[in-house]
């Protein structure tokens, strides 16, 4: 023990620094006050038990040690700063403990919200979790990471006025996004939305505010010809006039239609040249000549043609074949910088051919596909 107080400060904290085991850190806390007052912060900062008990009783275990005492500066729930709240059907006093575990969680930056998991019999209870989103901007005000997946549109309106919040991940599947114009005064950097049921090209205007994005991914059931009228500000297919100057990173999936051309992918890349990770789904990926995307690191494609009928001979599946190959080859080559690829190509939807990123490097060391 004597041992350890003869460490510096600075020789214990990167000692700490090491231990990511929250057993590890919880003895580390009873070591010493210099361990406790470095360890404690780090076992608090993301409570991974919080998932697996009920939110009321652990609300209740920060209530119960709010006091500050000689070893801590701070109640123990001002050192949590990340949650990961998933709905569970055992939990009856869902709403009433999380709405009490923000209370006494005013530091909370990251967040991450579960309710896609009641079922239909539980939908009483679920119900019951919907007050949950109206506390929390007032609760927790500096929230800069937030994941919801469920059925509640309010949510939104209640981040409305986190200055803060610069990471929004939303996943749905039986309701239409709505209210992405209460984040208008949000830094938004990074923004993902995932819905089935949700079209975008009535919300245009709504994305079209966060023009700091860096990275936006989008799965709808739009149609492909929203893509520009999406990144680009004039209508025109060949505008220039970015929506989003800052973009490094784009998934756009609409299931809608099939895909987008080969010259609409060259458009994007072209007007959007910092890009280094794009994926999308393409019809027809033709032979690219000419352009070169030096800063592409990543490029995921999905190639459905459906142009011809289910009595296409062998030969036009031997055409369709060598013409992928041929499409692959160049966009590899036109993308140096690649060090992740993949394309995978659907014939007739029961044939599948797929390239990837050991593909890539056989091209580029001179061999065949």
């Amino acid at each position: 023990m004597s041992f350890f107080h003869q460490l510096p400060f600075e020789t214990l904290s990167t000692i700490v620094s090491y231990i990511c085991n929250p057993q590890d850190l919880y003895q580390c806390t009873l070591t010493s006050t210099a361990f406790y007052k470095l360890a404690n912060p780090k076992l608090w900062h993301a409570p991974t038990d919080v998932t697996t008990t009920s939110y009321y009783e652990f609300a209740r275990t920060l209530l119960n040690d709010n006091q500050i005492d000689n070893l801590r500066s701070l109640p123990l729930g001002h050192y949590i700063r990340r949650l990961d709240l998933s709905f569970a059907l055992t939990d009856l006093g869902y709403s009433a403990g999380v709405r009490l575990l923000f209370t006494y969680t005013p530091l909370l930056e990251i967040l991450t919200i579960d309710l896609s998991g009641p079922i239909r019999s539980f939908r009483h209870k679920y119900r019951e979790a919907k007050p949950v989103s109206k506390n929390l901007l007032l609760l927790c005000p500096r929230l800069r990471v937030v994941s919801r997946t469920d059925r509640y549109l309010n949510f939104l309106k209640a981040l409305g006025h986190c200055h803060q919040l610069h990471t929004l991940h939303l996943v749905d599947t039986d309701i239409i996004f709505d209210g992405l114009w209460n984040l208008r005064h949000c830094p938004l950097e990074s923004l993902s939305v995932k819905s089935m049921t949700w079209t975008a090209h009535d919300k245009l205007h709504d994305l079209h505010q966060f023009t700091r994005l860096s990275s936006l991914k989008i799965t709808t059931n739009d149609r492909y010809d929203i893509v520009d009228r999406l990144l680009f500000l004039s209508p025109p297919q060949q505008s220039t006039i970015l929506v989003f100057p800052c973009l490094k990173t784009l998934h756009l999936h609409c299931h809608g239609s099939d895909g987008v051309s080969t010259r609409t992918l060259v458009h994007i890349l072209t007007t959007y040249p910092q890009l280094q990770e794009l994926s999308i789904l393409v019809i027809k990926l033709t032979i690219i000549q000419g352009p070169v995307f030096p800063h592409l690191n990543s490029l995921i494609l999905e190639d459905f043609d459906r142009s011809t009928d289910g009595a296409a001979s062998l030969l036009t599946a031997e055409v369709f074949r060598n013409t992928r190959n041929e499409a692959v080859r160049s966009w590899i080559h036109a993308c140096p910088a690649l060090t992740d690829f993949n394309y995978e190509a659907f014939w007739h939807l029961d044939e599948r051919y797929l390239y990837d990123t050991l593909d890539m490097q056989r091209i580029r060391s001179g061999g065949p596909l």
